[in-house]
């Protein structure tokens, strides 16, 4: 008996095996996907293109052309934005609050240059808290008001 019942888990190990692993959400503008305790529709022009969690922390990566925002979730509280988001940038605004929608969110803008590559990075930064949850993330783009422009389109459609 054990042969049998070892054989037929054998048997499904091949086919889920057979069958790849998982297929990541996929969202483009306009669609609604469930983030933890929040809704998000997708803004006009981004796409969802990273759909991950890694030790228990949710990682939402969106794109619009060469334009990018990051969303993470962890089941945490009380972290504190400056020591998330500066890491050695410049402050080009320090930490306000913004209301959108039900929520009160924190905003933070940074800039980044990269010596080695000759670039540098325009960071817009956010962060809130929910139900025992951080809420928090970034756009990086080519100028400030820019990613600044990103944070507040997912800020306003984040429900």
């Amino acid at each position: 008996m054990k042969a049998f019942c070892g054989f037929f888990a054998f048997a499904a190990a091949l086919a889920a095996a057979a069958a790849g692993p998982a297929a990541a959400r996929t969202a483009t503008a306009g669609e609604t996907i469930a983030v933890q305790d929040m809704q998000l529709t997708v803004p006009d022009g981004w796409r969802l293109s990273q759909d991950a969690k890694d030790q228990g922390t949710i990682v939402l990566g969106f794109k619009n052309g060469t334009e990018d925002l990051t969303l993470y979730v962890k089941g945490q509280t009380g972290m504190d934005m400056r020591s998330v988001f500066v890491n050695g940038s410049e402050v080009v605004s320090d930490v306000r609050n913004v209301a959108r929608n039900r929520f009160t969110w924190k905003v933070l803008e940074t800039r980044k240059s990269f010596t080695p590559r000759n670039t540098t990075y325009s960071i817009a930064s956010f962060m809130t808290e929910l139900n025992g949850a951080t809420y928090y993330g970034y756009s990086r783009a080519g100028t400030q008001a820019k990613a600044l422009e990103n944070v507040t389109a997912f800020l306003g459609e984040l429900r």
